[in-house]
């Protein structure tokens, strides 16, 4: 028995003492109030040992209270060895108050806003960031000593509005929001935005604002750089749309006009296409007017060369002949002019068919001969020489077209010149006959003059006849034929017209003769 009651009061007297040592390293009043348990427990066990008689010291009494003590002993002990890891825990998870303001003063030096602490009641400057001398340039401490000192900084236009926000009533009430320029010693302008709140004591009463003051320069002068982009695109926009606004008009104007012209131009085409078929109309019939008594004046005269009777000498011989000569002439130009004429109001037919080239020039060379002969001209046919040679056109308006190239070629060259008809297949399926001659050639001033009506470039004036409509009629049927008539000429050289049409479908190999507008008339000197 004296061993139990040794052991508990032992174990109390542990508990005691263990206590102590966690009472000195953490002081809590629970652990002091289990120290005092213990020790009064001990102290207790102890004196009721020493002081009450009992039973010999070797004899066991299951009825005693030394057995449930013991156990309550070591109950308690367990428990103080609990709360001590219990309360070690919680220690370790409560931050201490200086490293709470160690780590504040650390976050506020490294700040680079400006935070303020100001007490509401006196204005008193708690606290206020190092990034105050950054922003402001002026040092710290003469704000603790002058709490109002920064006002003066706010420029006069802006001072009033921030002094009523940070007066005592305004902080009192509300949260706070606010723009505004310094002026810093350097004579800088800057802008700030400050933003703060009232902090509340244990009663719920307002007693300090927290501020946190921000340098917006940067910012202010990026949001005054796109207003002022933003105020010139508008004006920009605005210029443009009245420009625009303005060439709309002036569109308008412009195609109201332009109708009104191609009302004026169509109306203009429409008393031009009348006119031209009156004229047409007016020609076909003086035409036929003038073609009958001609017809007969030429008949008498042939009559009254042949002199079957001898009454006519030579000179009235020679006037018959004038006048045959003049008739014909006149006789050709109304032929040709009504030929224009029908040309011109489109009811003159064209009737396209495979041609043979050598066959046409076969039959009219022999009409243009006597002629080529008066001249001494020498036509040199290098196309029926050759294979048949075939195009798409019309026959007799194709046969008409060559006997009046081949007729100019013989009238305006030189006596004694040389004519030649030479023909080549292009790379496009398309026939070219060439007649060259070797005559004065045109100046190229004058040669897009050639093809105008009448226009004969002063040979009006020279012996040589004509009615300057030839060209004009030839180059007009060239284009109904689906073809075309070109002209190429050298001064004092000579001058090369090209028919250019469809080829045939029996067309032969035709070797290229010359490359025109390379050499200067080669087929010349090869003819020679």
């Amino acid at each position: 028995m004296i061993v139990i009651i040794g052991i508990s009061i032992a174990i109390r007297i542990l508990a005691a003492v263990w206590s102590v040592i966690i009472l000195r390293r953490i002081r809590d009043w629970r652990i002091g109030f289990l120290t005092l348990m213990f020790t009064l427990m001990a102290l207790r066990q102890i004196l009721t040992l020493w002081n009450a008689p009992g039973p010999a010291p070797t004899d066991f009494n299951f009825e005693s209270s030394e057995l449930p003590d013991l156990i309550v002993s070591i109950i308690a002990f367990l428990s103080i060895l609990s709360l001590e890891q219990l309360l070690t825990a919680q220690k370790k998870t409560e931050i201490d108050p200086k490293e709470i303001e160690k780590r504040f003063f650390q976050f506020m030096e490294n700040l680079e806003e400006v935070f303020w602490m100001i007490s509401i009641e006196s204005g008193e400057i708690i606290y206020v960031s190092p990034a105050y001398e950054t922003i402001y340039q002026r040092k710290s401490a003469d704000l603790y000593k002058d709490p109002k000192s920064w006002t003066g900084f706010i420029l006069p236009e802006d001072r009033l509005k921030v002094i009523a926000v940070f007066n005592k009533e305004s902080l009192v009430r509300k949260l706070f929001d606010i723009e505004y320029r310094i002026k810093r010693p350097d004579n800088s302008i800057r802008w700030l935005h400050s933003k703060g709140f009232p902090i509340k004591n244990e009663l719920g009463e307002s007693y300090r604002v927290a501020c946190i003051t921000t340098d917006v320069t940067q910012k202010k002068l990026t949001e005054i750089a796109l207003k002022h982009s933003q105020s010139e695109l508008e004006n920009r926009v605005e210029e443009r749309t009245s420009d625009l606004i303005k060439i709309n008009a002036a569109l308008k104007r412009d195609v109201i006009q332009r109708k009104e012209t191609e009302g004026l131009l169509r109306k203009a085409q429409e008393e031009a296409e009348g006119a031209s078929r009156a004229k047409s109309e007016f020609l076909s019939h003086m035409s036929h007017e003038l073609r009958t008594p001609l017809n007969a004046i030429l008949g008498f005269a042939q009559i009254l060369e042949l002199n079957k009777k001898g009454r006519l000498d030579t000179k009235e011989l020679d006037n018959l002949k004038q006048i045959r000569t003049a008739g014909n002439h006149l006789l050709e130009l109304i032929n040709e002019v009504l030929d224009l004429t029908q040309i011109e109001s489109g009811s003159l037919k064209i009737l396209n068919e495979n041609t043979d080239v050598s066959r046409l020039l076969k039959k009219l060379l022999p009409v243009v001969e006597p002629m080529a002969i008066k001249r001494k001209v020498k036509i040199r046919d290098h196309i029926s020489e050759g294979n048949s040679l075939y195009v798409f056109a019309d026959p007799t308006r194709l046969k008409q077209a060559l006997i009046n190239l081949v007729a100019n070629a013989i009238k305006y060259n030189h006596e004694g010149g040389e004519v030649f008809l030479k023909s080549e297949i292009t790379s496009g399926n398309r026939i070219k006959i060439h007649i060259i001659d070797t005559g004065p050639g045109i100046e190229a001033s004058k040669q897009k003059l050639l093809f105008e009506p009448f226009e004969r470039l002063g040979a009006e004036h020279s012996e040589v006849e004509g009615t300057g409509i030839g060209l004009t009629i030839t180059k007009k049927l060239m284009t109904l034929m689906n073809g075309s008539l070109s002209l190429e000429s050298e001064k004092d050289k000579g001058s090369c017209f090209t028919l250019e049409l469809p080829a045939g479908s029996h067309s032969g190999q035709i070797p290229k003769e010359y490359p025109l507008g390379k050499t200067t008339f080669p087929a010349l000197k090869e003819g020679k």
